[in-house]
């Protein structure tokens, strides 16, 4: 996994420290979420994306496909802020483009994003 995060953190040029936690349950129907924390000026401090261990088995997604598809949120964060919907035009471009990546460094990773899951 760490492997993973610094191949995501490199490719979308993440500048930020990112926290990662396992927990058993996040929010209700969700597998990953991912948020900015500001300072008071308005800059970004720091991310967090949280995976929830019991979604996992119900999700189509492996733990490292939550991992990358919540990257490419902290992407947007970072190099297009989000306003109202999180599944724009490009962040499926984005995502499109680390899964290529990512299969082309040697990682078995399948679909970042899909169209019926990820609405918003």
């Amino acid at each position: 996994m760490l492997e993973l995060i610094t191949y995501c953190k490199a490719y979308l040029n993440i500048s930020k420290p990112v926290k990662i936690e396992l927990k058993d349950r996040i929010y209700k129907n969700y597998t990953g979420v991912s948020w900015a924390n500001y300072a008071s000026d308005g800059s970004i401090k720091s991310h967090v994306i949280k995976v929830s261990l019991k979604r996992l088995f119900d999700d189509a997604r492996t733990m490292n496909e939550i991992i990358a598809h919540e990257f490419v949120h902290i992407w947007q964060f970072e190099h297009r802020p989000i306003k109202k919907k999180y599944h724009t035009p490009s962040y499926i471009k984005k995502a499109a483009d680390l899964q290529r990546f990512l299969k082309s460094s040697g990682f078995n990773i399948g679909q970042l994003y899909y169209p019926d899951v990820d609405k918003s």
